[in-house]
């Protein structure tokens, strides 16, 4: 027989071998459930701790990844802008041109109306001081020469200084009254030669 001392009361209890193994296996087991339960409270710590390291380290490189995804976006976002922007100035560059063209058709074209305009008035012009001078020849003729050539010479001129100034404003700017002039000498050198 074994004797116990109880650990709260102090008093001796005697026990025979197979209560004694009953009750040293009660303390055995209530130590192996102690210590199992701080094993298990200990490896659940542990593994709370890992895995709040784990989502502190997810955490972290989820916001490097976010971080890094922005950075990209905005690297993107910049070069669509600066392509854009070159785009924007490659077609305004394209317009200007354009526009540069266009106004250049358009006073080419001004051009090509006046001179169509002073082309038209030209040959009306010549035959005005032609035939003024060919009435004036003929009453040169018939009048005598020392009475009408006076006379004469001073009529074409004042046709052909009409026939300029019909000219000039027909054509603005442009001065054709001396290849009238020129025209007009020839025309008269040639009907004095025919007599």
């Amino acid at each position: 027989m074994n004797e116990i001392k109880c650990p709260h009361c102090g008093e001796v209890f005697k026990v025979d071998a197979s209560g004694y193994a009953d009750i040293v296996k009660q303390v055995r087991d209530a130590e192996f459930s102690r210590d199992l339960d701080e094993r298990v409270k200990a490896v659940q710590r542990e593994g709370e701790q890992a895995l709040e390291l784990e989502r502190s380290r997810s955490a972290s490189a989820l916001q490097e990844a976010e971080s890094q995804r922005d950075a990209q976006l905005v690297e993107q976002k910049n070069a669509a802008a600066q392509e854009l922007a070159q785009e924007v100035a490659k077609r305004d560059v394209e317009l200007a041109e354009l526009r540069a063209k266009l106004e250049g058709a358009a006073a080419e074209r001004e051009s090509a109306s006046q001179r169509a305009a002073v082309e038209a008035a030209a040959p009306q012009a010549l035959t005005e001081i032609v035939q003024t001078a060919v009435r004036l020849v003929g009453a040169f003729l018939n009048d005598g020469v020392n009475y009408v050539a006076p006379h004469a010479l001073d009529g074409v001129q004042a046709e052909a200084d009409k026939a300029a100034i019909r000219r000039k404003a027909a054509a603005g700017d442009i001065d054709i009254r001396l290849l009238d002039l020129d025209a007009q000498t020839l025309a008269l050198g040639r009907i004095f030669n025919n007599f």
